[in-house]
């Protein structure tokens, strides 16, 4: 009797299931989409993947007829199937992809794989399903695309950080030295204290209009620089006139 191809007019008779097992449930597992159907002279074989442990095994393509069709004798295809151990080391060097012996199925069983990257790893290497590895690149980051950042010296800090305290106390100090001896012979033969002052609020005046214009128009660019080994810091580039500063 035909199959029927019509939707509307489709039975639960008018299919022809099939399945895909294993012959040991216990050491072997089936992954996947294991039962399908044939319809109108037409079958459907989704891909399935077997999982287990390393050993020699028997896959069936189990036909099961309802309906219309006579059960057949021969309901079944069988494949022997072999298991391997899954060998991570199978490569020595760093340039190759090694296998990766782990559970990423929903199973109970372990799978064995060559990673998978989407995305390049550029001069690192794929060692998991999106996982790269920058060991020995100069570079870091998720797709080793990164440069390493410098590492600030921290005695470096400290030490610029302690002088520069000392300065501002020894400045004060002798701002307070000259106003308690400001009657001394030798410090009231030198400038008078109005051209003092203009001098010191001129300077400050021309810092702050150089300083603002700077900023407003951008003469200050930070860039990207490398050290030998491939560091990265941020170098501040300041325009031609700031000699005269």
């Amino acid at each position: 009797m035909p199959i029927k191809s019509s939707t509307n007019d489709m039975k639960y008779e008018d299919f022809i299931f099939t399945a895909v097992e294993v012959n040991d449930t216990f050491n072997a597992e089936v992954v996947g989409p294991n039962q399908s159907y044939c319809l109108d002279n037409s079958c459907v074989f989704p891909r399935v993947k077997v999982l287990g442990i390393p050993g020699n095994y028997t896959i069936s393509l189990v036909v099961k007829i309802t309906g219309y069709y006579d059960k057949i004798h021969s309901d079944r295809i069988n494949i022997e199937l072999e298991i391997l151990e899954c060998d991570i080391d199978k490569y020595e060097s760093k340039d190759e992809d090694k296998y990766v012996y782990q559970y990423v199925e929903e199973s109970t069983f372990k799978s064995c794989y060559k990673p998978k990257c989407d995305h390049s790893c550029n001069k690192g290497r794929c060692v998991n399903n999106n996982v790269c590895d920058c060991e020995g690149t100069h570079l870091t980051g998720q797709y080793c695309d990164e440069y390493l950042k410098l590492k600030r010296i921290e005695g470096f800090d400290l030490t610029f950080t302690f002088l520069a305290i000392i300065l501002i106390i020894v400045s004060i100090i002798i701002l307070d030295l000259l106003y308690m001896c400001r009657n001394h012979p030798n410090i009231k033969g030198g400038m008078s204290k109005k051209k003092m002052y203009s001098i010191i609020v001129l300077i400050t005046i021309y810092h702050w209009i150089v300083t603002f214009i700077w900023l407003c128009f951008d003469f200050v660019n930070i860039q990207d620089t490398y050290t030998t080994t491939y560091e990265k810091y941020q170098k501040c580039q300041y325009p031609p006139f700031k000699n005269i500063r």
